[in-house]
């Protein structure tokens, strides 16, 4: 056990397995969520999801995270991955926040900045309000949102058994909320 732990820490992904993962996930996402939205939707979700990613990788490679790794989810959205052996609970939060308060600060300026003159202002619209609205509900406390892991980490951390019960109510809400 020990010494697969240690492998497991020191082991890397190339960067090329990194941009493979990153394109093949990329090209399923765009698969899955194309089946529901017209061309222009689909690149700005693309394009929030992607920003609000790099908010989370530049966070961090800030905070000493190594082997980082950027994919999308089909039908879900996208993700950074990387490993740290004891990040602070400084370095958790602002690379919880690195991701979704970018986003929100910039879809709110981009609404107030884009006139009707604007070449593609409709469009340009509909990614700002797009990055609004994701952003803000990936701030809601439900995990696996960031919302919902800053809310674990802020104040049920110090009871496990209440954290996990947390998250298998956030993995359940989406199935709860749904039209029946």
């Amino acid at each position: 056990y020990e010494r697969d732990l240690r492998e497991q820490r020191t082991s890397r992904w190339s960067g090329g397995a990194k941009w493979l993962l990153f394109a093949a996930t990329g090209a399923l996402a765009l698969a899955s969520f194309g089946l529901a939205m017209d061309g222009g939707t689909l690149l700005a979700l693309m394009l929030v999801l992607l920003f609000h990613e790099m908010g989370h990788f530049v966070a961090m490679r800030w905070a000493g995270y190594a082997d980082l790794k950027v994919f999308f989810l089909p039908f879900l959205g996208a993700a950074v991955s990387g490993r740290h052996e004891r990040p602070t609970l400084r370095q958790e939060l602002i690379v919880l926040y690195a991701g979704p308060l970018p986003g929100l600060v910039l879809g709110v300026a981009a609404l107030f900045v884009i006139g009707p003159e604007t070449p593609l202002a409709p469009w340009w619209r509909e990614l700002a309000t797009l990055a609004i609205v994701l952003n803000a509900l990936n701030l809601l406390p439900i995990h696996p949102l960031d919302g919902g892991k800053v809310f674990e980490l802020l104040l049920l951390a110090p009871w496990p058994a209440l954290a996990f019960a947390a998250r298998l109510a956030g993995m359940a809400a989406p199935a709860l909320l749904a039209p029946s």
